[in-house]
């Protein structure tokens, strides 16, 4: 059994079974928000795996049956509390730094300067990225379509309070 993670890229299954003999498992992470780059890959996998269920149904909708759904997860050597970790924060994040999520962040912190924004580090650097939740008391999320981020299970695991937006019902 191959399983590979990754959103909209592709990786070709003739490939793996041509090597490897065995069945390729998709994790098709970032539903919805890649959604539609993923449907291109579905073909590529013998099973679709994805976070999002209103995503489920889509790729059903679509034809695809052999997609299931499964939750976010986090690596546990990775994403744990730090005790060397000083807490030099109030409110920390993994979030790009932009629109509603920094009007709201400034409305929870009272001004800009006591919250600090990590963008895209968690593919550079996963330990530096699971270090800076720990340096915050708060680990804010706001998800773009009202999904279950990683974020949420990555933060808990570091041993954080997690303060996230309204989840839609759906997911």
């Amino acid at each position: 059994l191959i399983l590979t993670f990754g959103h909209g890229q592709v990786y070709d299954k003739r490939l793996f079974y041509k090597n490897f003999k065995c069945p390729v498992f998709g994790e098709l992470g970032d539903d919805p928000q890649q959604f539609h780059n993923n449907m291109r890959c579905a073909e590529l996998y013998e099973f679709i795996l994805t976070p999002d269920l209103p995503s489920l149904l889509k790729y059903k909708d679509a034809g695809w049956n052999n997609v299931y759904w499964w939750t976010h997860c986090y690596d546990s050597e990775i994403f744990r509390p730090y005790p060397d970790v000083e807490v030099t924060t109030d409110i920390v994040t993994g979030m790009n730094e932009y629109g509603r999520r920094t009007k709201l962040l400034e409305i929870l912190s009272g001004n800009k300067d006591s919250f600090t924004f990590v963008n895209k580090i968690t593919n550079q650097d996963p330990v530096g990225y699971a270090r800076h939740m720990c340096s915050g008391d708060i680990v804010f999320n706001c998800s773009n379509y009202g999904e279950i981020t990683r974020r949420i299970f990555e933060a808990m695991a570091c041993g954080k309070f997690v303060l996230t937006d309204k989840i839609s019902e759906r997911t």
